[in-house]
């Protein structure tokens, strides 16, 4: 069996450095790519694999009581949908997935493509889902004071300067009233800034521009001439933003 393994993994993999652009999203150099395109190859096998999958051993995940209304998942996406996951050393590729808001869980489909498991979140480092990049970070590992909190962050812009979004889900309950109380999910989204080795909350432009204020003057003739606002898209503006200050930014 492990002779046989091994001559997967070889096939695999000479077959992923033929086409090693197939998988990259970032460059690397040669030696680097080359261990990442084997890991990818080493994940591909193991997701189909089925219940022999590292990536199968978390806890059963439960579905919500469908009186709530709305539901938990990320972009309302509530059918699984492929994505890649890095999970304990591994990339796993075409990963039938959900992302959990509300408990800031990945989700994943059992081989059996009934059974749902929550994958244990300090192994899960980062992952690519729906467009966004994900990673785990851990407030606990930060050395300088920050109001960030452990958790998934969405990285829309990653240079000099880092543009992460906290995208949640919480439950709220109406008071009721003439009518019985409801339960809903309440949608809603915080933004941070990584500049140096500290992390910012921002809640509006001018909260942003003080941050960058050294190149304050810069960056709002940049944006009345980009005809960009926060208000309309506050993570894209951000990254817009980030992306000009690094460029300007010696």
């Amino acid at each position: 069996m492990k002779k046989y393994i091994v001559i997967v993994f070889s096939l695999i993999f000479f077959n992923l450095i033929a086409n090693k652009g197939l998988y990259a999203q970032v460059a690397y150099n040669d030696s680097s790519s080359q261990q990442i395109a084997f890991n990818k190859a080493v994940g591909a096998f193991y997701v189909s694999e089925g219940n022999q999958s590292p990536l199968f051993n978390g806890k059963e995940y439960f579905d919500y009581l469908t009186s709530i209304k709305g539901n938990a998942y990320f972009l309302d996406i509530k059918s699984f949908t492929k994505g890649n996951i890095y999970f304990d050393g591994i990339w796993y590729i075409d990963v039938q997935m959900l992302y959990d808001l509300n408990k800031d869980e990945v989700v994943v489909l059992l081989f059996n493509n009934f059974t749902k498991i929550t994958l244990v979140k300090q192994k899960v480092i980062n992952f690519d889902y729906l467009g966004f990049h994900f990673k785990n970070i851990n407030s606990d590992t930060l050395k300088n004071k920050t109001d960030l909190k452990s958790g998934f962050y969405g990285e829309t812009y990653n240079g000099k300067i880092e543009v992460l979004v906290k995208f949640e889900k919480n439950i709220q309950t109406t008071s009721g009233g003439l009518s019985a109380p409801e339960s809903y999910f309440n949608f809603f989204k915080d933004y941070y800034i990584k500049k140096g080795k500290d992390y910012y909350r921002i809640s509006s432009k001018g909260a942003l521009l003080e941050l960058l204020k050294d190149k304050k003057t810069e960056l709002k003739q940049f944006i009345r001439s980009s005809n960009i606002k926060f208000s309309e898209n506050p993570e894209n503006f951000m990254a817009i933003v980030a992306a000009y200050y690094d460029k300007i930014t010696n």
